[in-house]
């Protein structure tokens, strides 16, 4: 039975008393008005009163149907929520946006990071001044804390997010630091890692994994991998989380009305092509293809020239003329053919048999977007070519990316595999990357037959992870991204979202369930976060 928050709710929940509360100790305050920067330190100093003066107490939520009850894709906004909307922008449209005067929804891209007991820091805000630059310093959507409630009955599961702590809610995943303090706001990164560095900047290649040093952007993104940048450092950051996920799904499902976040955004996970080149040439920033095969490549995107000895995005010799590079424009020369042109620092040399392949998106290739949620083109929201971005971030650019503090154990028996799933709330208090003290394992189970995609019909939250809970749904049901499970027993890393390859099966949701630990390749990539260093989160 879903719950009713009212005004009078506020009242009895003594929410409204700590809101008039907060307000009557910060309107005495008029530098809580507006972000203030301290010159001596560099950083903002009082961005919680800021965000506080926003609050309103209220409750946001949806309703998703279990699959049992109804197999479709969409929920149903209620609460305070209820007749809200958020539509996609572009390149050319702002789409509305009834979120942005709301607390629970606040994204603004800052520079920043995390503090090594885990506290974030704002160094600059996109807007307010000149300092921010999303090309040199790490860029982040600044989120508040928020609470959260779920439940479910006989039809519905029921997610509630407010802004204002109240009976029966609790604080997100990640809101605390690992020492129990509660942290003043979230920072989100708004890009993939570029070079292993744990970066979030506009105009980098996203990093993953390939056969030699001669490729740029080559890092070895996978679980232990992750697991061991993340731990010891002399900052706050770790890589992905999966706090990072909770929220990404949580808020797509409540701000879009939506059970399956890829029915409205599904990102870059149909754009693999290979192509010959049409003509030799020297000296040149572009490549010749056919009309057909240039029609397909999109203007924004990543492509990368080989000599055509190998056509494997792994091996070196597929980047031997040019890695990753970006398509600014395309030129009919008649004759059936057109020239893609290319953002090159040099002329290139194209010798006849090379070949072209499709790449992932680099990051910044939604800054574009007139808006916080959307595509550069209509048609790119779903068409599977191109990345979103959602609360700013970017998401989908063409590969997986693994979560650090999560994976699940596998075991095998008569054909279906079962996983038990683990999660690390702070990365520094495990004593191994898959047993030991700092992990606690989930009462949620994934099971499914094996040797084979299943897609999704139930998602489940505990502990502030997100799991897989019902499988062996359709392409357009349920939660429409399918799962992999492994096909022999053993640990498995978390992968999520899914590369440029992989079609119906890939988007928000997606998981891949069938690779060791250690696995690491073209397809895997990774993300800065701080919230792989937290206290447990209570839901």
């Amino acid at each position: 039975m879903a719950t009713e928050f009212n005004t009078e709710d506020l009242v009895k929940a003594g929410t409204l008393k700590l809101m008039f509360e907060r307000y009557a100790r910060l309107a005495g305050n008029p530098s809580a008005a507006r972000p203030h920067y301290n010159a001596g330190t560099g950083r903002y100093d009082n961005l919680d009163d800021w965000l506080a003066l926003m609050a309103d107490g209220r409750v946001y939520g949806c309703k998703s149907p279990l699959y049992a009850y109804s197999p479709v894709t969409t929920a149903i906004k209620i609460e305070a929520n209820a007749g809200l909307v958020l539509e996609a922008s572009t390149d050319a449209k702002a789409g509305r946006n009834d979120y942005r005067s709301l607390l629970f929804a606040q994204c603004p891209r800052v520079n920043g990071g995390y503090d090594k007991d885990g506290t974030p820091y704002v160094t600059a805000i996109e807007g307010y001044d000149d300092r921010f630059d999303a090309a040199t310093a790490n860029t982040w959507a600044l989120t508040p804390v928020l609470y959260s409630k779920h439940s479910r009955d006989a039809s519905y599961e029921y997610k509630y997010l407010t802004d204002t702590l109240r009976p029966g809610f609790s604080a997100c995943p990640g809101a605390y630091t690992p020492g129990g303090a509660l942290r003043p706001f979230i920072l989100r990164a708004c890009y993939m890692d570029s070079d292993g560095t744990l970066d979030s900047k506009s105009g980098t290649v996203p990093g993953a994994y390939y056969s030699t040093t001669a490729v740029s952007n080559r890092v070895a993104h996978c679980m232990t991998n992750d697991f061991t940048w993340s731990r010891n450092r002399s900052d706050g950051l770790t890589c992905l989380s999966f706090a990072d996920l909770w929220y990404q799904q949580w808020m797509m499902e409540v701000m879009l009305g939506v059970k399956a976040p890829r029915s409205a955004a599904v990102g870059c996970v149909s754009y693999n092509a290979n192509y010959p080149v049409a003509v030799a040439e020297s000296g040149v920033k572009r490549v010749v293809l056919t009309d057909v095969q240039a029609a397909y490549i999109e203007i924004g995107s990543r492509i990368s020239i080989g000599d055509g000895t190998q056509t494997d995005r792994y091996y070196a010799p597929m980047h031997s003329i040019a890695k990753s590079a970006k398509v600014v424009s395309k030129a009919s020369l008649g004759n059936g053919q057109t020239a893609v042109n290319l953002d090159l620092a040099s002329a290139i040399d194209v010798a006849a048999g090379s070949h072209i392949v499709t790449m992932a998106w680099g990051n910044g290739s939604c800054d574009g977007v007139l808006g916080t949620f959307g595509a550069p083109t209509a048609a790119g929201l779903t068409n599977g070519k191109f990345p979103f971005k959602f609360q700013n971030q970017e998401w989908q650019l063409g590969l997986y990316e693994v979560a650090c503090d999560m994976y699940s154990t596998a075991t095998v028996a008569d054909g279906v595999a079962t996983h038990t799933w683990r999660i690390a709330a702070d990365v520094d208090a495990c004593t191994g990357i898959n047993a030991g003290n700092g992990w606690v394992t989930l009462d949620t189970h994934t099971s499914g037959s094996i040797n084979n995609w299943r897609y999704i019909k139930d998602y489940k939250t505990e502990k502030g992870a997100r799991v897989p809970e019902n499988v062996d749904g359709t392409s357009t049901t349920g939660y429409a991204s399918a799962w992999y499970p492994s096909q022999a027993a053993g640990d498995r890393e978390h992968l999520v979202g899914g590369p440029l390859s992989s079609g119906a099966l890939a988007g928000v949701g997606c998981a891949a369930s069938n690779y060791a630990l250690s696995l690491a390749g073209w397809y895997v990539g990774g993300r800065s976060s701080g919230l792989g260093h937290s206290a447990p989160c209570a839901e």
